[in-house]
């Protein structure tokens, strides 16, 4: 009766474990995670979960060329050390399909890692291109450390290093089925939460938990876009009408805006008319008033002429006059200029002594001028110095700051990481 009810445990498990959907929403570390929780619920579905694990080892995808694999883990380079009996995680690896991985030999070495000899651990560290020196336990933990385990693992190796390709990997909805990136970009314009926080996790394990939890599998998804395509549909209608309409207020304000350039150009037209009148206008005008200035010039002429005859005359009877006027002035003039070189001699000399005392006080008030100028480019100097000095500071512990801030954020990965390996453990 135990061996029939294990069976059937054995049977949903393992139909539990057929779940897994390449490309789909239930991936390698959603199935994992669904039989880990069912096996721990009793002793019999303990021992039937082993078989379902194995089983979904053998089914999960692997790329052999990425981390934390390597090219050299070839199956033609490892070594023949085979001599445990293959438990059911060995037995699911040895039935996995063909990736030039001797996953056999790593079954042994990273979940039984105290029963290898040492030889067999040097050669896997190697192989790695990890160092290989120390003592058993020191290569041993480096060989899990590798693989992101701080003890043995508890998973066939094959799914365990599926699960940490799963969370490594994530480039949007293009790691998924054409057919499902499609729905989840639909539904991600749909503003459904699920797909908006499916998106937001850094990595594919994050986002396919996210909508497992949401929709169950892929048909659980299919079945939610079904449902939220009304609703998609009405606001790609609504996008496409307020598109439209600013697409038609638009081509209204272009109408607008040429309307009122037409307007304008209208308006200028016309004020260049209103000029160009107004111009001839004032041509017109200049010409007669160029006339008529040209006839009072000649006017004017006719009359000066007259003047300077009637001048002429009277200036040659005052000339005689002058003449005699000038003899006497002349005497007077040669006296009256010695008393003023006399007088501007002196004011010379007057003179000299005031400029020669300004250009003194001018030289003072200049390096008087030029020591002020001097104190004040030190006081600037010292200013910038120290301006200098506080941005220097200031830099010093915006950079300590953040070294601190990246200590931290180092810190808290490495307790993450800790913690999900101890839950792996645990698990």
């Amino acid at each position: 009766m135990a061996e029939a009810k294990e069976e059937v445990w054995c049977d949903i498990l393992s139909r539990l474990a057929a779940s897994l959907e390449s490309g789909g929403v239930r991936g390698p570390g959603v199935v994992a995670a669904d039989v880990v929780r069912a096996g721990a619920t009793c002793r019999d579905m303990c021992r039937a979960s082993r078989t379902a694990l194995a089983g979904l080892a053998a089914a999960v995808p692997v790329e052999p060329s990425m981390p934390p694999l390597t090219d050299e883990m070839s199956a033609s380079n490892s070594c023949a050390h085979r001599n445990d009996a293959p438990s059911g995680a060995a037995a699911g690896a040895e039935a996995a399909p063909s990736d030039g991985v001797d996953w056999q030999r790593w079954e042994g070495l990273l979940c039984r890692p105290q029963e290898r000899k040492v030889e067999e651990l040097r050669g896997a560290l190697k192989q790695l291109g990890l160092p290989s020196s120390g003592s058993k336990a020191e290569m041993a933990l480096r060989l899990l450390g590798h693989f992101g385990l701080s003890a043995k693992c508890a998973l066939p190796p094959r799914l365990w290093v599926a699960i940490q390709q799963e969370a490594a990997l994530y480039r949007g909805w293009s790691e998924f089925d054409p057919r499902l990136e499609i729905v989840l970009r639909e539904l991600q314009e749909a503003d459904h939460p699920a797909a908006l926080a499916a998106n937001r996790e850094p990595s594919l394990a994050g986002a396919r938990c996210v909508l497992a939890a949401a929709f169950g599998d892929s048909a659980g998804l299919m079945a939610a876009h079904v449902a939220a395509m009304p609703g998609l549909m009405e606001r790609r209608r609504a996008h496409d009408e307020r598109r439209r309409r600013e697409a038609e207020e638009e081509h209204k304000r272009e109408r607008q805006q040429r309307e009122q350039q037409q307007r304008e150009q209208q308006q200028r037209e016309q004020q260049q008319r209103e000029q160009q009148q107004e111009q001839q206008q004032r041509e017109q005008q200049q010409r007669e008033q160029q006339q008529l200035e040209q006839q009072q010039r000649e006017q004017q002429q006719r009359e000066q002429q007259q003047r300077e005859q009637q001048q002429r005359e009277q200036q040659q009877r005052e000339q005689q006059q002058q003449r005699e006027q000038q003899q006497r002035e002349q005497q007077q003039q040669r006296e009256q200029q010695q008393r003023e070189q006399q007088q501007r001699e002196q004011q010379q000399r007057e003179q000299q002594q005031r400029e020669q005392q300004q250009r003194e006080q001018q030289q003072r008030e200049q390096q008087q001028r030029e020591q002020q100028q001097r104190e004040q480019q030190q006081r600037e100097q010292q200013q910038r110095e120290q301006q200098q000095r506080e941005q220097q500071q200031r830099e010093q512990q915006q950079r300590e700051q953040q070294q601190r801030e990246q200590q931290q954020r180092e810190q808290q990965q490495r307790e993450q990481q800790q913690q999900q390996a101890d839950l792996a453990v645990r698990s």
